[in-house]
């Protein structure tokens, strides 16, 4: 956007121009993230993730998670697969459910990935672990954030008043306006969000997602987070920290639909000025 301003004298022997320009600044694009992204993550644990089939931006490369560092490959029960390999029966449960679905066998309960049909297992690391030593950022949270600061995207969460010390007031807000909530403590975090309806959570304590639970949307913790007895994540999750993935089922599932929600989503959107885009003409 340029704004341009003109002024003349009133005899019309003199005028005046001046311009400049302006563009949109979006923070916030979870759109290219993948299912789950940590500075150091140890894989001994119990837990299943769905990959993102396009590793972000590299159409047909999938990626299940981002680190600089990993280690516990060989430890325990646990694996990832494609969209289309996570069902139930014949169901492709990423495309076919949504929050409203049974979390019984019938339902959520019920996927998995099919046998002899993952990418990666205990033991058989392949290439959608993408441990990324050269090049992954020493900043996670502002790599997420589109270059923003905590300081920065926890004031915008305050002046929607979205800021609280823990999660229990966090339910029942409507995430359709605004996805982004901010969590100064820990929190015990229960079923939130939906498919059309991701929530944006950042943590600053302990970010426990209790049994059962199924999250849909971006997790970011600048702390810790604990993620057993078998819950669903569906989207991201991020820490900023070193991080173990779970001590027993635990499941992280890629949704196009969520991404697509908050990517379109203008969490941050303004106008700045374009540096050294002032002109003056005169005449």
């Amino acid at each position: 956007l340029t704004a341009v301003g003109i002024g003349a004298s009133l005899d019309g022997t003199g005028e005046a121009l001046a311009q400049v320009s302006y563009a949109q600044v979006t923070i916030g694009i979870p759109g290219s993230i993948p299912p789950v992204v940590a500075s150091n993550i140890d894989l001994s644990g119990n837990f299943t993730i769905v990959a993102d089939p396009n590793s972000g931006e590299s159409d047909g490369v999938p990626i299940s998670l981002w680190t600089s560092s990993l280690s516990g490959i060989s430890s325990s029960s646990w694996q990832t697969c494609h969209v289309g390999e996570y069902k139930n029966d014949d169901t492709v449960c990423v495309t076919d459910y949504d929050e409203s679905t049974s979390t019984g066998n019938s339902g959520w309960g019920g996927c998995g990935c099919n046998a002899g049909e993952e990418l990666s297992s205990a033991g058989a690391a392949s290439y959608d672990l993408f441990e990324d030593k050269d090049n992954f950022p020493t900043d996670v949270f502002a790599y997420v954030f589109g270059g923003a600061s905590e300081a920065t995207i926890k004031a915008l969460a305050a002046s929607q008043n979205r800021v609280f010390t823990d999660c229990l007031g966090i339910y029942g807000i409507d995430l359709s306006t605004n996805p982004l909530i901010w969590v100064e403590g820990s929190c015990n975090l229960d079923d939130i969000g939906g498919k059309l309806t991701p929530v944006i959570l950042v943590v600053e304590g302990l970010l426990k997602v209790n049994a059962g639970t199924h999250a849909w949307g971006l997790l970011v913790t600048t702390g810790t987070m604990q993620l057993n007895g078998g819950p669903t994540i569906h989207g991201s999750i991020v820490s900023t920290a070193s991080t173990k993935l779970t001590a027993g089922g635990y499941t992280q599932v890629y949704d196009p639909d969520i991404l697509k929600q908050l990517s379109e989503d203008a969490l941050i959107s303004d106008l700045s000025k374009v540096k050294y885009s002032w002109k003056n003409y005169t005449n």
